[in-house]
């Protein structure tokens, strides 16, 4: 087990053949307790913790289920659990939860940390428990502090859509939340962070009074670099760009010009030359259809 990667400013406070678990130093307090108590948090309601509301895993950030739970204490009000699980199908039914090894979630509390030292708009991140489950297999949670009022880029295009028969005001609306994600995914690129699954349900919007904010979440399998290069970048924005077709909510909501806005944010303090535009359009076309194909083939399997 190679704990080399674990950041400085995490404590390992249990590493043995079953069971690791390190804590956040500035919340060690109220992290280790959290993880002391994880699994009675999430079973039952009307604690300490929960204060009443139910610990039943719900998606409220990103796709995969999460556990919302009271803390208040500490500096911390509000904690999202996640669990991690298998991508893909296949892997999702055959293995669900179990992982190989205890690499994945140690990188991802690396990359995130690394990200924040860079000023990056990710999550803070209180803990991480991972617990062997049989052989090679392993289970894991990662609880960060949550960070409040916001929701997803996909709920946000879904109530823009009740706007349209604002013309003014949705137009503003809109112009602000690309403004603030263009942001988001600049800082985070300019962080050295590139985004394993850049989609919408991965960035959060905060608004507050007439200020917009974007955050990225879920660094899972994501990497570091010291400098991303152009096709990095690009293939993050494709990928944001794939998720709005995916999901076919833009419809009537986005716009070419809204792409087109993006993208210039995006570039804002570097030469958009055509060049560019024709590199993002091209693979935003080629990648679309190779997966639109894909789509149609899950639908039949």
């Amino acid at each position: 087990m190679d704990l080399k990667l674990v950041p400085p400013n995490f404590l390992v406070t249990t590493a043995d053949k079953n069971k690791v678990v390190m804590v956040n130093k500035a919340y060690q307090a109220v992290a280790q307790e959290v993880m002391d108590n994880l699994e009675s948090l999430k079973a039952r309601s009307g604690s300490q913790f929960s204060q009443g509301r139910s610990p039943a895993p719900v998606t409220v950030q990103g796709r995969a289920k999460h556990w919302v739970l009271d803390v208040n204490k500490g500096g911390v009000d509000r904690i999202i659990v996640r669990r991690y699980v298998r991508g893909g199908l296949i892997n999702r039914w055959l293995l669900g939860d179990l992982l190989w090894g205890v690499n994945r979630p140690i990188k991802e509390l690396s990359v995130t940390e690394s990200g924040r030292e860079r000023q990056a708009p990710v999550p803070e991140i209180l803990s991480l428990r991972l617990h062997r489950a049989w052989g090679p297999f392993w289970r894991a949670d990662i609880i960060f502090k949550e960070i409040p009022e916001t929701v997803d880029l996909y709920a946000v295009i879904m109530s823009l859509k009740k706007l349209t028969d604002q013309p003014r005001r949705f137009h503003e609306e809109k112009k602000k939340i690309i403004k603030a994600v263009a942001e988001a995914v600049r800082s985070l690129h300019q962080a050295g962070v590139w985004h394993q699954d850049m989609q919408l349900r991965n960035i959060l919007i905060r608004k507050q009074a007439d200020q917009v904010r974007a955050y990225t979440i879920d660094l899972d399998r994501s990497k570091f670099f010291e400098k991303l290069s152009f096709s990095q970048k690009v293939n993050n924005l494709v990928r944001l760009y794939r998720s709005i077709e995916k999901w076919g909510i833009g419809r009537g909501v986005i716009r070419i010009s809204d792409r087109c806005r993006l993208l210039k944010e995006y570039f804002r303090d570097q030469e958009f030359t055509r060049q560019k535009r024709w590199v993002i359009s091209n693979r935003c076309e080629f990648n679309l259809k190779l997966h639109k194909l894909w789509w149609s083939v899950s639908r039949m399997i």
